[in-house]
């Protein structure tokens, strides 16, 4: 059994169940993938590394919708 008084709460009292819409549970997931060769990604990657993988990022920061 989970003690949920336990976990800190860093802040986010919004978490507390109480209010209208205390039932409502907001759950989120995000999920990193790349598929960049050449390029080192997290605690591997150098600074020349990040700016690579960030400039290659920007140029789809404003790819039309389909």
């Amino acid at each position: 059994m989970n003690d949920f008084n336990t976990i800190p709460d860093y802040g986010l009292s919004w978490l507390e169940a109480s209010g209208d819409h205390s039932d409502i549970v907001l759950s989120t997931r995000v999920r990193l993938a790349r598929n960049l060769q050449g390029h080192a990604f997290g605690a591997r990657a150098r600074v020349n590394d990040r700016q690579a993988v960030l400039a290659i990022s920007k140029r789809f920061l404003h790819v039309p919708k389909i």
